[in-house]
């Protein structure tokens, strides 16, 4: 802010009118120097205004996306602890819905930051997975865990042949966790 203002505001002190010390004030003022361009001072001075608005700008929207961040991290762990209270209580399937919600989620928005468009309007973890493997963004291993994943979320969300089992919940549970921890 000072130096956004001292673009403006000329020193009270000083003895004399310079091209160093001119300001958008002295313009406003029709006050000129004689041995340098007052349209080119002022020139200089607000473009070097305009830039530090532009960097606050940049700067809010930095912080912004660090606690949406600092916040859906928040969300997510907070869902997977509930995830994971629902298992030890034996609701495997709502448990594995949920933790597969959760891995989702984290997909989605990892596609969101990165820009990377989709066609389907409603996509699958599958989906997000195959997009992040075809960015480059996951490697083999990666991308074979995520589809292990997905499949016991989908083993937990359809009534198929058989329930999802206590480990294979706490292996997307868990696997969900290491996920939100590696992939940004």
């Amino acid at each position: 802010m000072e130096e956004f203002l001292d673009q403006y505001r000329p020193d009270p002190r000083r003895k004399d009118l310079n091209a160093l010390n001119y300001k958008l004030q002295d313009y406003f003022q029709g006050l000129s120097g004689r041995n340098f361009e007052s349209v080119g001072r002022f020139s200089a001075n607000f473009q070097h205004q305009i830039t530090i608005a532009e960097s606050i700008f940049e700067t809010f929207d930095q912080r912004l996306a660090n606690v949406e961040a600092v916040v859906q991290g928040d969300l997510f762990l907070h869902e997977l602890e509930a995830a994971e209270e629902l298992v030890s209580k034996g609701y495997r399937r709502a448990a594995g819905a949920l933790a597969g919600v959760t891995l989702e989620a984290h997909l989605r928005k990892i596609c969101k930051d990165r820009e990377i468009k989709f066609t389907k309007k409603t996509l699958t973890i599958s989906d997000y997975n195959d997009l992040l493997k075809n960015e480059n963004f996951v490697d083999m291993p990666t991308w074979r865990l995520i589809q292990r994943l997905g499949d016991i979320r989908n083993l937990s969300t359809h009534a198929k042949d058989r329930e999802p089992t206590k480990d294979e919940v706490v292996d997307l549970i868990s696997g969900t966790r290491k996920l939100i921890a590696e992939l940004m």
